[in-house]
């Protein structure tokens, strides 16, 4: 089958790591897989993958080469990667004439563009969360709306060999977290917590990898709390298994999230992941299993998680064993890449069918 990929930008986000990990897959199947989007950090990725890309260029004579390019390649499908990338995606859609599903990774926008029935013959929600907000947010059809659980590659996030780390290893055990520097990702919340838990008498060094237009608040923040000798400000890095490595204990004080692949990432890497419980962090996480659930915005309780973790070490092998597993059971990739295959071919050949009515008609 021959398949192009659209995604408005191939950034650090959610999509652009789903679109890498299935582009990849269905290109290792066999499948004849391209990429288009308007650039961002990680299309250098998509290349060394073997995936071929393309840029879309606001430039008019760039634009009507790239469709000239696309026409030649003659894609059988389009599949949007995100919600996001809908109104990028739109004109391009129309310029081929080709049907196209969409993914969601998170509940519609109050500004996410409609999708009307001839752009997009079908839908693939992350959960069922997603899927319900898609028929009543949207109006989407339920029987043409498949849920399909994220999967990820496994063998690209390997749990360290090194044993956890203890006292007395020498070193301070490192808290990181990973996403966009903005109010929703709750980073305030981490410097507070951080601020209590060095106050309980347990040294340790806390990193905020990401980037976004809270980052000058939050670094006032870290002064005000006298910080600046126990955080780190680090931008994004291509390789997400380096950054976990470095990590003990992962933490996620989100006031609003979709389905969290870091989440699953730093589970799969079997590092203990302290957790806000909200949307879909309750159903990837096990609190106590394999993770630690506290209430959202209370820096409180996520400072008492990490100190139990730190305190007691046994606690980070276990958790980040169990949470292992979890992933090993829940989101290996493989199913993700089954099911998205068989709903490629339900499209087309309901496509088909319908077309088939209509000529009868």
């Amino acid at each position: 089958m021959r398949i192009l990929f659209l995604s408005q930008k191939l950034s650090y986000a959610n999509a652009t790591s789903y679109a890498y990990d299935l582009a990849g897959a269905l290109h290792d199947r066999g499948e004849k897989v391209k990429l288009c989007s308007a650039g961002g950090d990680q299309l250098d990725g998509f290349k060394e993958r073997g995936i071929e890309t393309f840029h879309a260029r606001r430039n008019p004579l760039a634009y009507r080469k790239l469709i000239q390019y696309l026409r030649e390649f003659d894609p059988e499908l389009v599949h949007i990667q995100s919600l996001r990338s809908l109104s990028f995606a739109k004109r391009i859609v129309q310029s081929l004439g080709k049907p196209c599903v969409v993914t969601a990774h998170t509940r519609p926008a109050a500004d996410t563009m409609s999708i009307s029935r001839p752009m997009v013959c079908g839908a693939i929600a992350t959960s069922d969360v997603i899927r319900e907000s898609l028929v009543n947010q949207l109006d989407i059809p339920k029987n043409v709306v498949r849920v399909i659980k994220r999967g990820i590659d496994l063998a690209a996030f390997v749990p360290s060999s090194e044993p956890t780390w203890t006292p007395q290893d020498g070193r301070l055990p490192v808290v990181g977290t990973i996403g966009k520097l903005v109010r929703d990702k709750g980073h305030h919340v981490l410097l507070d917590a951080a601020r209590k838990v060095l106050d309980a008498g347990v040294e340790a060094h806390f990193v905020l990898v990401g980037e976004g237009g809270d980052e000058l608040a939050l670094r006032r923040q870290v002064k005000a709390l006298n910080l600046i000798p126990h955080v780190t400000f680090s931008p994004n890095v291509r390789r997400r298994d380096q950054l976990y490595s470095i990590f003990d204990v992962l933490a996620m004080p989100v006031v609003k999230t979709g389905v969290g692949v870091t989440a699953i990432e730093a589970m799969a890497m079997g590092k203990p992941l302290v957790t806000s419980g909200v949307g879909e962090l309750l159903h990837l996480v096990r609190d106590g299993e394999t993770g630690l659930v506290f209430p959202e915005g209370d820096a409180q309780a996520l400072a008492d998680r990490i100190l139990h973790l730190l305190r007691d070490p046994s606690e980070l092998t276990r958790i980040g064993s169990g949470a292992r597993t979890w992933v090993e059971k829940e989101f290996a990739l493989e199913p993700m890449v089954d099911a998205t295959q068989e709903f490629y071919a339900e499209c087309l050949e309901g496509l088909k069918e319908r077309m088939a009515t209509t000529h009868r008609a």
